[in-house]
């Protein structure tokens, strides 16, 4: 089991204190965001995006405390992933239907690859839901929550330029019947937070996959449910929790935590 930074305690790897009878404690709220789904580290700031927050990212510093809201150039309804290319900021919409099964055009939108913004079509797919995204192989990357196909969950690459929202290839890889709940590139690879693909208040599983066409390797931290947003870089993993809110009333702020990478290795 890994160690903690910020003198946090560790239980099955869960950043959290040592409360009563040994029972971690709450991890550190977010100020500002309610429903925290995405992380990025650029230079000294974090930058969360929120779901429920359409038109506009939060940004930290190190040991975030909220520095500014930043506006982003077209709403987003339902932002779950954030990418950087070099320093431009890629945002991601979810692509999903509503509860209802309704189409949602403001979800159906990406920022940062093309101007002002595109939309991915998803073909012999219903229901799309994305829910992570990275650059990686030198284009985005984005996840799917669900549909899972033949119970893998779902890679694709995203074309920028000229060719701004074409999905370039699809990758499908085995994480236990988990959907993808957030991505993160990683020594040359990709990590990868697995979750239900329904809302199921449960721990989420870390992976690796060093390469495309790679077997993904489950690693030994648990992540706490709701996890949504990571970023990794030579010491530590830094996550984000989506709290329980809507515009206006937020129940629960969102938490962040960190864990010590300096071991991590897939689980025997």
């Amino acid at each position: 089991m890994v160690g903690l930074l910020l003198g946090l305690a560790c239980s099955h790897g869960v950043a959290g204190g040592a409360g009563v009878a040994g029972e971690p404690l709450p991890l550190p709220s977010l100020a500002v965001s309610c429903e925290a789904s995405a992380l990025v580290h650029r230079g000294s700031e974090w930058i969360v995006g929120d779901n429920e927050s359409e038109d506009r990212v939060f940004v930290y510093d190190e040991s975030m405390q909220l520095l500014r809201e930043e506006p982003i150039a077209a709403p987003i309804e339902d932002i779950e992933g954030l990418a950087l290319a070099g320093n431009e900021l890629i945002v991601v919409g979810s692509h999903s239907l509503s509860k209802k099964g309704k189409p949602r055009p403001d979800r159906h939108r990406i920022l940062g690859l093309g101007a002002p913004a595109i939309a991915l079509q998803f073909a012999g797919v219903d229901a799309a839901n994305i829910e992570g995204a990275a650059f990686w192989n030198g284009s985005l990357t984005v996840g799917l929550r669900a549909p899972l196909f033949a119970g893998k969950a779902r890679l694709m690459a995203v074309a920028g330029g000229a060719q701004a929202g074409m999905i370039l290839s699809t990758t499908d890889i085995d994480l236990a019947g988990a959907g993808v709940r957030a991505l993160a590139p990683w020594k040359g690879g990709v990590l990868i937070v697995g979750g239900p693909t329904s809302d199921q208040d449960v721990s989420h599983s870390l992976w690796f996959l060093p390469a495309l066409g790679a077997a993904p390797m489950l690693l030994p931290e648990v992540l706490p449910p709701s996890t949504e947003g990571i970023w990794a870089d030579g010491t530590r993993l830094r996550f984000v929790v989506d709290g329980d809110g809507e515009p206006g009333a937020c129940k629960e702020p969102s938490r962040w935590g960190e864990l010590d990478v300096a071991a991590l290795a897939p689980a025997p």
